[in-house]
This record gives C-alpha cells, structure tokens and sequence, in this order.
C-alpha cells in the first residue's frame, strides 16, 4: 500500500498529492454528511407520518369513548325510568288491594245483606321485630252491623310448626302471650308481641274465640291461620 501512495507521489510531486488527499477527504466527509441529512429526514418524514396516525387514533379513540359515555348515561337513565316504572307498580298493586281489603272489611261491618250475619274472625297479621325470633301480631275481630248488642269473649291461640324435625304445638303460655279478652260492637284490634323458641319453624295459627256475652247464636269460634309475614320491615321493639 505504501508503494503505492509512494508511486503517486513521486507522480504528482508532494503538493499536488496532498492536495488532492484532502480534496478526496473533503468530498467523503460532504458526502458523508448529505448522506447523514438524507437519512434524517427520511427517519424525520416516518416520525411525523406515524406521529400524524397516532393523533388520528387518539381523536377516535377519544370519539369513541365520548360516545360509550353517552350510551352509559342513557343506559343508566332507562334503568333508573325502569326501576321507577316498577315500584310505581308495585306500589299501585299494593295500594289496590289495600283498598280491596279496607272494602271488604267495612263490607262486612256496614252491609250485612251481603255476607253472614255473626261475630267473625277477620285477620291475623304478623310482623318481625328487631330482636330475632321476635314478632308482633295484629288480629282483626268484627260481627255485622245489624247486631246492635255489645259481643265479648276471649281468645286462644295454638302455633303450629315443627322443632328438631318433630310436629310441635305451642300454646299462648309458652309463646309468651298474656289472656286475651275482647269487648266490641262493630270490631277490635287485638295486638301482642310473641317470642318463638330457638329452632322452632312456624306453619299455622289456630284461633279460637268463645263468646261470653248474652244472645251470642253460637258459643265459639275457630279460625286457621298459615304463617306468613304480612311485611318485610322489622318493626321496634
């Protein structure tokens, strides 16, 4: 390799051949720069094109998540209108047959040509309370209108149910039930509270009413009652 440079030396004399060295560097280093400017705008012109489809994706992405939020808001107000729509339902059922009930309650006070004339053992509510295994009862007495005397007696109650897989019989004693008289012309409203024993499941009430009061056309009552809760709500006590 020396000779040759050696060669080219002698040939052009020292000066030229330098001078021409420097003029080759000169050039590979232009041309290495030109080079180097290509490539950077190359990479410059993919960066700005990959940056350009990155807004696009983010605006639609930012569309579309705008509109997910818009079908959640509209979603969430039908589900609402409809969780509305249903308890107005529900509470217009319960109202109608609160209305059926209070009807044909005073139905068989005030108009006794449609029903039995007699003393009548109407209802028996049962409500929780917040002490488990707790209840309060509420039992409707009535006779018709036409009886215009005063009717007294008193009542008895039996729970029927189970415990420890055994048929069980619990009487007003062992629920914890005071002696419960009634004196009424048209009706009464006999409330108590009452507490089951543990592991005791209640099936039916059985009420008997035995009338005291003179001119009462028959001497006693019954009446079966199944266990039902007449409300969710735990009242005090």
């Amino acid at each position: 390799m020396s000779e040759y440079l050696q060669q080219f030396k002698d040939k052009w004399g020292l000066a030229t051949f330098y001078l021409r060295v420097i003029s080759l560097f000169a050039i590979a280093v232009a041309a290495g720069f030109g080079l180097g400017y290509g490539v950077t705008d190359l990479v410059s012109a993919k960066l700005e094109t990959q940056q350009n489809s990155l807004n696009q994706l983010n605006q639609e992405n930012n569309q579309l998540q705008r509109r997910l939020n818009i079908i959640g808001v509209e979603l969430e107000i039908e589900k609402r209108a409809n969780q509305q729509a249903q308890r107005d339902l529900q509470n217009a059922i319960e109202e109608s047959q609160q209305i059926r009930q209070e009807l044909s309650f005073y139905q068989k006070v005030m108009a006794p040509e449609l029903n039995e004339d007699g003393f009548v053992i109407d209802s028996l509510d049962i409500e929780s309370m917040s002490t488990p295994g707790r209840y309060h009862m509420a039992m409707v007495l009535m006779q018709q209108e036409r009886r215009k005397t005063f009717v007294k007696g008193s009542i008895k109650l039996y729970l029927k149910g189970s415990q420890n897989g055994q048929a069980v019989t619990l009487g007003m004693d062992q629920l914890g039930l005071d002696a419960m008289n009634f004196e009424f012309r048209y009706f009464e409203v006999l409330k108590a509270d009452f507490q089951l024993p543990d592991g005791f499941t209640p099936d039916r009430f059985e009420v008997q009413a035995r009338l005291t009061s003179k001119g009462s056309k028959q001497a006693s009552y019954e009446r079966t009652f199944n266990w039902r809760l007449t409300s969710m709500d735990v009242i005090s006590g």
